[in-house]
């Protein structure tokens, strides 16, 4: 018989016959709780906690209490009474779950492992190893795999299903998320000659699938909001492009314009050729330019060559290299274009300039303005060798700083130079570092006390390196110059500066 764990239940034990006769049924007998010995799962015997009364033939009933149930496992009841043959019951005390599934009112549920059910089951709480044949009204938990036909599911599937799905019910999402879309194409679609054709979302155009056709690459980059192109090294490209960045991969790969309209084109690690069409805007990063026309672009840390025709606006090429052994040309007949060559090494022409163009130069070089220049201005800043074949035509303005055929070809610069550097005093503080309004220094030759009032000093070394400061007042006795007060004070031993 099963018992319930730490549950109160009575139960019947016997039949207590005579020991004399072995026949006849004992119903009077007085058996007290301490005359019904109990061991628990095999445990030492122990009192029960109730006595016991006769019920019917010989048979006594026992009401266990809940600590006479409170261990899983066997229960033996035993009891010896004078006058009658020994009585010993069995019961087996289970779990409460595991009872309340085998007897409980509602109790449908088999505890533990099955290798198969065939049948009904109305609900599976936990996971099922082997197989299920039958209908299964409801599964609370995970499904590792489901082979077979599925009337219907609600919820989430995130694994895969193999097979054929009859219907679905609810929508089903087709757009990929702004993460999910960089995930697959590693920031923009990809292009190259030998990839497939497709514009489809998230199978052409990415890394291991690259487009084979440009404009796919193109329209993959727009559809999916990245606005980016990648391009393979071997690859010619010719389309219009509008918002966007086109980059080289493993190489420079080409881009020649076919008189397209390219808006914001921004290039990086690209060779850039060919005519564009009107109202082309063009960034380079790292790119190789040349024989471009019609366009209105900016440049950085890029080679250019060939003839270069601009539209209005204003460009600007900076930390450009002009092509080794050869010309760059750059021509501005389109009105109120304008150029600024910053940074520029190379050499260079302007053409067909009129007054509507101007041009800045700043860097190394040579830049020759043609005979066809009729009007405008070039500003020259650095060291650039310039040759004005206009007639005068072009105002040129030249923005130097230190004229260097002076210094190297006479001597009246250096002489004066000389004589600042002959009536400069440099010295050391020898006592008072620390201050910062005051110092002596030993090594300021004997002079009066007021001669180098207000003149200019700067520490060279120490706390105070590059620091300038004015002489308020000078005792030659001591040594001791009073300063303006400093920001920062300077250590006995810097040295320093005065410029007398």
């Amino acid at each position: 018989m099963f018992l319930r764990q730490s549950t109160a239940q009575t139960v019947r034990i016997g039949p207590f016959i005579d020991d004399t006769d072995f026949v006849s049924e004992e119903v009077a007998l007085t058996i007290s709780a301490a005359d019904i010995r109990l061991s628990k799962d095999g445990g030492n015997m122990v009192s029960c906690s109730v006595g016991a009364t006769h019920d019917e033939v010989g048979y006594y009933s026992v009401a266990l209490g809940t600590g006479d149930t409170n261990t899983i496992g066997m229960l033996d009841v035993m009891v010896s009474e004078t006058g009658t043959l020994w009585v010993k019951d069995r019961f087996y005390v289970l779990e409460e779950a595991v009872y309340d599934a085998m007897f409980g009112a509602s109790a449908a549920l088999n505890v533990g492992t099955a290798a198969s059910v065939t049948g009904a089951v109305a609900s599976v709480t936990g996971n099922v190893g082997g197989n299920v044949v039958g209908t299964v009204a409801s599964v609370v938990g995970a499904v590792g795999s489901v082979t077979g036909a599925v009337a219907s599911v609600s919820g989430n599937v995130d694994g895969n299903v193999t097979g054929s799905v009859a219907s679905v019910i609810a929508a089903v999402s087709t757009t990929l998320t702004t993460a999910e879309k960089i995930d697959l194409y590693e920031g923009g679609a990809w292009y190259k000659s030998t990839g497939a054709a497709g514009t489809v979302i998230g199978t052409n155009g990415t890394p291991g699938n690259p487009c084979s056709a440009f404009a796919d690459a193109v329209t993959l980059a727009g559809t999916t909001g990245l606005n980016r192109v990648y391009a393979f090294a071997e690859s010619v490209a010719t389309a219009t492009i509008p918002d966007m960045e086109l980059v080289g991969v493993g190489g420079r790969p080409y881009f020649i314009a076919n008189a397209q309209v390219c808006t914001l084109l921004r290039c990086k690690n690209i060779e850039v050729f060919g005519p564009f069409g009107a109202a082309s805007q063009v960034y380079a990063d790292d790119c190789l330019l040349g024989g471009s026309t019609g366009w209105w672009v900016q440049a950085r840390n890029c080679f250019i060559s060939g003839t270069t025709a601009f539209a209005a606006g204003d460009s600007r090429l900076s930390n450009t290299v002009g092509a080794a052994g050869g010309t760059t040309i750059f021509d501005l007949g389109v009105n109120a274009s304008n150029l600024e060559l910053a940074g520029w090494s190379g050499e260079a022409k302007l053409t067909n300039m009129d007054a509507t163009n101007s041009v800045v130069v700043d860097g190394i070089g040579v830049i020759t303005i043609d005979s066809s220049c009729t009007g405008g201005t070039v500003t020259i800043r650095g060291q650039i060798s310039l040759t004005d074949n206009s007639g005068g035509a072009v105002t040129v303005i030249h923005v130097t700083g230190v004229n260097l055929t002076q210094i190297n070809g006479e001597t009246a610069p250096l002489t004066k130079f000389q004589a600042i550097l002959d009536t400069t005093i440099s010295g050391v503080i020898t006592s008072g570092g620390g201050s910062t309004t005051s110092f002596d220094s030993t090594s300021i030759p004997t002079t009066n006390d007021g001669q180098l009032v207000d003149k200019v000093g700067v520490f060279t070394d120490g706390p105070a390196k590059f620091r300038g400061f004015v002489v308020r007042s000078y005792t030659d006795a001591t040594k001791t110059l009073v300063v303006d007060t400093l920001n920062v004070a300077p250590a006995t031993g810097n040295a320093f500066l005065i410029f007398a």
